[in-house]
């Protein structure tokens, strides 16, 4: 896809958000499009002031699936970052290939996890809570 296509298409993706129309349920929770599209403003802000560089971020998304990993994801594309998955169910040796292989420079977590052993690999670690209360 060219630039200008992905630029149209993220302008497009951005339109959609200001429907009232169900984002996520998932049994009694129910987020509209709406109060996605003010937390996806506040984890795009979030990304761009803690980024160093203008270079694409490797950004390590470790969590459940929840109504804020949907967002977190559709945000770190849109900043034109590289999501990376980090299952909590996987080996702590594979876990620490995957580091190797490609080193994060951001180290997102919902919280449940142990982050002294990334630590090691990055000291931009942030849970979603602490990016939520920020401000814009």
């Amino acid at each position: 896809m060219t630039e200008l296509k992905l630029k149209n298409y993220y302008l497009k993706v951005l339109k959609n958000f200001r429907s009232s129309a169900i984002f996520y349920r998932y049994f009694n929770q129910k987020k509209r499009y709406k109060e996605a599209y003010s937390l996806l403003i506040k984890i795009i802000s979030f990304i761009k002031n803690n980024s160093d560089e203008k270079a694409k971020q490797n950004i390590y998304v470790s969590c459940d699936k929840s109504y804020f990993m949907y967002v977190s994801i559709i945000a770190i594309l849109l900043t034109n970052n590289i999501w990376i998955p980090l299952s909590k169910s996987l080996p702590k040796k594979r876990v620490k290939e995957i580091l190797k292989d490609v080193p994060p420079n951001m180290f997102i977590h919902d919280g449940k996890d142990d982050t002294k052993n990334f630590t090691k690999y990055t000291k931009k670690i942030y849970s979603f809570s602490s990016i939520s209360k920020k401000k814009n």
